[in-house]
């Protein structure tokens, strides 16, 4: 990485950490689990892939809500069970991460991340705002 890149991923991070939640959050991607064919049953099920960020979780504001689904009430509905969550591109330990759709969150209740936007700077992700729900 170059030093341009590696001071916006530092600021994202300081960012995130003095905006976001005192303690880290902790990502689980599940592991597909394989089948023996012979035996027609489940192999032993491979421990989950965990990785963890700081994270600043964000509600959608009302007005928002409004204005993209213009009162239908259903998707109003969805909406308030969904957050937003920056994370910087690194982990705790300064590893690079990757989320993906599906790997779950836990934060005050276990959501799922919906969407995935980076945010690059110099060919390389510096943070990521997840569109998450449950």
């Amino acid at each position: 990485m170059g030093t341009f890149a590696d001071r916006q991923i530092a600021l994202a991070t300081r960012m995130i950490k003095s905006k976001g939640r005192s303690s880290p959050v902790t990502f689980i991607r599940s592991v597909k689990q394989d089948y023996a064919p012979t035996l027609l049953e489940p192999l032993e099920t491979p421990p989950a892939e965990t990785y963890t960020c700081y994270g600043a979780p964000i509600n959608f504001l009302l007005k928002e809500i409004d204005k993209n689904h213009s009162n239908n009430v259903s998707q109003v509905t969805t909406l308030v069970s969904q957050k937003m969550l920056y994370i910087p591109g690194i982990d705790v330990d300064g590893q690079s991460v990757i989320p993906k759709v599906g790997d779950m969150v836990g934060l005050e209740s276990n959501y799922r991340i919906q969407e995935v936007i980076p945010y690059e700077t110099e060919s390389v992700v510096c943070a990521y705002l997840l569109k998450i729900g449950v």
